[in-house]
Order: structure tokens, then C-alpha cells, then sequence
């Protein structure tokens, strides 16, 4: 119990010493000391996990890669295209109801509620993002 306590007390010490000016030489050789001394055990594993892991992981990451840019690009064209059928119906509702007195405004009365009306081309995690936006 003794023992912990005395760790934790070295390692808060250290944090509260390396955020110090004057230690800031010290700290850097005492990094470099350690990692001398720590490099020929830390070595083989990374010789390791360069050999072994990163060649399975790089592929799977340039498919997502791919994948996500596609659906990003899909994403932005259905906002696009909504976006700018909503403004064209608000601007063709406003200018018919200009020019017919008798015609009354369509269910659209201003560019923000279109925007925010549910639309079946973007999805939920779009539209959620969109009206968080607009607030």
C-alpha cells in the first residue's frame, strides 16, 4: 500500500515538474535516456508489428477509405439537389403569388421552413446535422 502510494505521489511529481520552464532541458534528456534504454526491448515488436499487422490494416483502410469518400460525395449531391428544388418551389410559389392575388401561397412560406421539411433523399444523419446547423 506504502509502495503504490509513494508511485503515484513520483508520477505527479513528474507531471507537475515537466510542465515546469526550468525542468524543460531535463525533461528532454530524460526522454531520450529512456528511450535509448527502452529502444532494444521495443525494437522486435515493432519490426514486428510493421512486418505483420500493417500490411492487413493499410488495405482495409484505403477500402473504407474509398467507401466513405463515395458516400460523401453521394451525400453532398442529394443535399445539392434537394437544396436547390426547395429554393426554386419557394421562389416559384412566391412569384405566383405575386402575379395571382387570388392564389394563395403554397404550403412553403419561407426558405427556411423548406429546408427543414423531411426530405426521403437525405439521411437521417444529414438531416439531423442540417437543423442543428440552421440553429
Amino acid at each position: 500500500m506504502f509502495k503504490n502510494i509513494i508511485i503515484i505521489l513520483a508520477i505527479i511529481g513528474a507531471v507537475i515538474f515537466s510542465q515546469q520552464p526550468m525542468f524543460k532541458d531535463w525533461g528532454k534528456k530524460t526522454y531520450s535516456w529512456i528511450g535509448a534504454k527502452v529502444e532494444p526491448y521495443t525494437s522486435p515488436a515493432d519490426v514486428w508489428l510493421k512486418n505483420n499487422i500493417y500490411p492487413k490494416i493499410s488495405g482495409e483502410v484505403d477500402q473504407k477509405k474509398q467507401l466513405i469518400s463515395q458516400e460523401i460525395t453521394t451525400q453532398k449531391n442529394n443535399i445539392l439537389e434537394t437544396t436547390g428544388e426547395k429554393i426554386k418551389n419557394y421562389f416559384s410559389n412566391l412569384i405566383d403569388s405575386v402575379f395571382n392575388k387570388d392564389a394563395t401561397v403554397k404550403s412553403t412560406s419561407s426558405i427556411s421552413d423548406s429546408l427543414n421539411s423531411e426530405n426521403s433523399n437525405i439521411s437521417p444523419a444529414v438531416q439531423k446535422c442540417i437543423e442543428t446547423c440552421q440553429r
